[in-house]
């Protein structure tokens, strides 16, 4: 596909500005967390099972702690994809635009997908505690060590995750990955970014090995009209790219912030304040 300018469209120029403001954004978070590390496997059935002020305190702290591990490990990971979509540019890389931005839309449908699981079940009321809090707590541990790999299932099996109980057939479902691709479609429906689907799918082509992936590289030639260059220095490969990566990536950036800065934790707070020097919490505290 001859490629003409290594201009960015007015549209897209402003969608780099509003990045480069989201990443700074980003990047003004602490660069370490310190935390307790919550167990990997839930224990809300058990607590659940002892008392209501117990299920309750395991949702102040040990559901709150799982949010706050959640949030940063999303905040550093947009920051070094941002920052790959930035150097792909600079470094005259279409693909590593176009992988950085995959990347982040992945990440942001993970993101969107939990948190509205826990909205949909937020809430101190008595009403389906238990159920509601199980439901968070799985879906916590799903996002962060979910996973779809034969070795790793092996391995959890037969190590000791928990103090109180082994691992369960049950604890293997939610280690269970979710298909990104149904994450993908549910933030499509949910009417917030109708071009989510077009979008992913355009970023794929690049990187699979179809006729984007190759014909991104080819160019018109100075020698001529009957000539074509192939080339991994030219501009207008990297900024083709980065026209189509301006939206999915601010899409991306805008769902992790808003995620982070506008949600408070779906139960009442009983965390520890953390320690002289380490940082604080990136969400609202009850």
């Amino acid at each position: 596909m001859p490629l003409t300018t290594p201009e960015l469209g007015p549209e897209n120029k402003q969608r780099l500005v509003k990045v480069r403001q989201m990443f700074s954004e980003l990047r003004s978070f602490p660069p370490e967390y310190d935390f307790q590390m919550p167990v990997m496997i839930s224990h809300a059935s058990e607590e659940a099972a002892e008392s209501e002020e117990r299920l309750r305190r395991y949702a102040g702290q040990t559901v709150g702690a799982r949010i706050m591990q959640f949030g940063y490990l999303n905040i550093y990971k947009a920051v070094y994809l941002t920052e790959s979509v930035f150097a792909g540019k600079t470094g005259r890389n279409p693909y590593q635009i176009a992988s950085a931005a995959r990347s982040l839309m992945e990440i942001a449908a993970v993101v969107t997908n939990v948190w509205d699981i826990i909205n949909t079940n937020r809430g101190d009321q008595n009403e389906r505690l238990a159920e509601r809090v199980q439901i968070i707590d799985d879906t916590l541990i799903q996002a962060t060590y979910g996973h779809r790999s034969e070795v790793l299932k092996e391995f959890l099996g037969k190590t000791t995750l928990s103090e109180l109980r082994p691992v369960e057939p049950r604890d293997e479902k939610v280690f269970t990955a979710k298909n990104v691709l149904t994450r993908l479609t549910k933030w499509q429906d949910s009417g917030t970014y109708p071009e989510c689907e077009q979008d992913y799918n355009t970023l794929c082509e690049v990187l699979h090995p179809n006729a984007w992936q190759n014909t991104i590289l080819m160019n018109t030639s100075p020698y001529g009209a009957k000539f074509a260059r192939i080339s991994r220095r030219s501009l207008e490969s990297p900024m083709w790219l980065l026209g189509r990566a301006c939206r999915p990536v601010e899409m991306s950036l805008k769902v992790i912030l808003t995620s982070i800065k506008e949600t408070n934790p779906p139960f009442k707070s009983e965390m520890s304040p953390p320690l002289p020097g380490m940082a604080q919490s990136p969400f609202r505290i009850n």
